[in-house]
């Protein structure tokens, strides 16, 4: 699954190793601590992972950037994993529903008490409306929420390596037509493709100069 060029490193991963450090150290992020360059297969394009100290980076783009054009996406990715994983999460998906948990185990405390085809019915419309609820909350968060913490990483990455390199590689990226789709759910993905970030950052670019 990974694939490293070299030990040592490649001097194109080892260039693309300094500009993660140089940038974990403007977001201090220097926790992350990258050491190393793997090249994954199935990744999205616009896809980055830093995991104890390895840079994970999708191995169809492996010779198709230049370590620079690797820069606004390394930055985005730094300050996506950073700042906007673990507390938006607890607040924007485990917080509301744990609200539904307490109802649900409440009316399940309840409707035992009940016989016949009343209890039948009450457990059903319980759960139902429990699944249904989990399921809106999932695609909202994952396909809504999540999505938005990209765009969001993206403008302010763009505010560090420059709005137009960010545009330029985005582009470069979406021109190759080399996004990976999963084999499972239907192809869908979480995460924004280049095309989706690149239109994305172009509004933003529209808005701020208006």
């Amino acid at each position: 699954m990974f694939t490293p060029r070299q030990v040592p490193l490649h001097p194109e991963d080892q260039k693309i190793v300094e500009y993660a450090c140089d940038l974990c150290r403007q977001l201090n992020a220097t926790k992350l601590d990258p050491r190393t360059v793997s090249w994954v297969n199935r990744m999205l394009t616009t896809q980055i992972i830093i995991f104890q100290s390895n840079i994970m980076l999708p191995r169809q783009l492996m010779g198709q950037l230049t370590p620079e054009e690797w820069r606004p996406l390394l930055a985005s990715s730094i300050i996506y994993y950073g700042k906007f994983r673990a507390r938006p999460m607890i607040r924007s998906f485990f917080l509301p529903m744990s609200l539904p948990v307490f109802v649900l185990t409440a009316v399940l405390l309840v409707i035992p008490r009940v016989s016949g085809p009343v209890y039948q019915g009450l457990l059903f419309a319980t759960v139902t409306g429990y699944a249904l609820f989990t399921l809106f909350m999932m695609r909202r968060f994952f396909f809504g929420t999540m999505r938005g913490f990209h765009f969001v990483a993206d403008a302010k990455a763009a505010e560090i390596v420059g709005r137009e390199p960010f545009i330029q590689v985005l582009s470069k990226i979406d021109a190759l037509k080399l996004d990976y789709r999963p084999r499972f759910l239907g192809g869908l993905t979480f995460s924004p493709t280049a095309r989706q970030r690149l239109e994305k950052l172009k509004e933003n670019t529209t808005v701020a100069a208006g």
